[in-house]
């Protein structure tokens, strides 16, 4: 057999070695990738974790707020742990945030941190505020933060308050009145009946003392259902607003509450009345504000047609309802509220605000 020359055996060599070496890199490449693979897949995995215990954990959370159960972060806190079974690794609450574990993932933490309008943290025990509950109404948005495996998600969630954060008021005497939210107004269900009553041949005064009259001076006016909720008391403008002409002023409303402006009244119209749609409309107005408002209606506001007093006369009770608003015209005028039992619309009209003329209040929370 004859040989190959030196030369040509050498250059056979140096090929295979370059072939073997392109073969070892590629395959060192291919398992660098596997590497990155399997890593980046890992750091997906726990991405993925991160952010299903953040969402988990403002799921709980949403759920205590909405339940208006609880009167302060800690009782949220305590609440959460009762929830969730959390063992020793319940949650707690300092400076606004409330931390722990979620049982679905023994490994992984979540913070959830609760803020007010000006994006500082809410106080966890309530102390520094007027009521225990005010954490609510101050309550604007949460930020949920998973953690797994070193890895951290963050869910930012706005938070619209409800209307109406109780479910009751009471005034300064005591009397207690439900409320009822329509739109993002909270406002009472019943007329207000706060104070002394007094006759009608006496004159509300400015006396420091709360008066009041009741139709035809019958005490049962003032307080029994008619037909589902009671009349309450009849107000002369300036003892309802306690002897101030602001407009939004509390007058004889409970604290946190106040006399609604034409603007609240209106904004109450057009959400149950779309075409009300000019507030500076007077008349009646609208096709069905007025049914609802009224008793059995769906706003569920039963406004009673209460009737009225004028220059020392009642009428017009079952067949009319009359309220003041805080708001005057141009010409010193009160901007009221009327409703007419054969009328679907609701009224917008200007009265005097003089003694001689005495309506109803039905107050809306500030």
């Amino acid at each position: 057999m004859k040989q190959q020359p030196k030369k040509l055996r050498g250059s056979v060599l140096v090929f295979t070695l370059l072939v073997l070496a392109v073969l070892l890199s590629t395959a060192l490449s291919a398992a660098g990738i596997v590497v990155l693979g399997k890593n980046s897949s890992r750091a997906t995995e726990k991405s993925a974790l991160a952010f299903q215990i953040a969402d988990g954990a403002a799921e709980n959370v949403l759920k205590r707020i909405y339940k208006d159960t609880d009167s302060t972060l800690n009782d949220l806190a305590d609440g959460l742990y009762a929830d969730t079974e959390q063992g020793g690794n319940g949650p707690r609450c300092q400076n606004g945030a409330v931390t722990g574990v979620l049982p679905s993932a023994s490994s992984g933490a979540y913070t959830v941190t609760f803020y007010d309008s000006n994006d500082d943290p809410l106080e966890c025990s309530g102390t520094g505020y007027a009521t225990y509950n005010e954490w609510r109404t101050k309550l604007v948005k949460i930020i949920s933060s998973g953690v797994y495996g070193g890895v951290t998600r963050a869910i930012d969630i706005a938070i619209v308050a409800p209307a109406c954060s109780d479910a009751t008021v009471d005034d300064a005497d005591g009397n207690t009145y439900d409320t009822v939210a329509i739109g993002n107004q909270c406002w009472m269900k019943q007329n207000m009946d706060v104070g002394t009553r007094i006759g009608s041949s006496t004159a509300q005064t400015d006396n420091s003392v709360i008066e009041k009259y009741c139709y035809s001076d019958n005490n049962g006016n003032c307080t029994a259902a008619h037909p589902n909720e009671p009349d309450g008391g009849l107000y002369i403008w300036d003892e309802a607003m306690q002897y101030v002409t602001t407009e939004g002023a509390q007058g004889i409303c409970p604290t946190g509450w106040h006399i609604p402006t034409d603007s609240d009244w209106y904004d109450l119209e057009s959400h149950l009345d779309p075409t009300i749609n000019d507030p500076n409309l007077s008349g009646f107005r609208g096709t069905s504000a007025g049914t609802q408002m009224k008793p059995g209606g769906t706003s569920g506001l039963e406004m009673n047609l209460t009737g009225y007093r004028n220059s020392g006369n009642f009428g017009g009770r079952d067949t009319f309802g009359y309220w003041w608003s805080s708001s005057l015209d141009s010409n010193g005028n009160n901007l009221h509220r009327a409703l007419q039992d054969v009328e679907a619309g609701s009224y917008r009209g200007t009265m005097t605000v003089t003694p001689l003329i005495q309506a109803h209040i039905r107050c809306v929370k500030d």
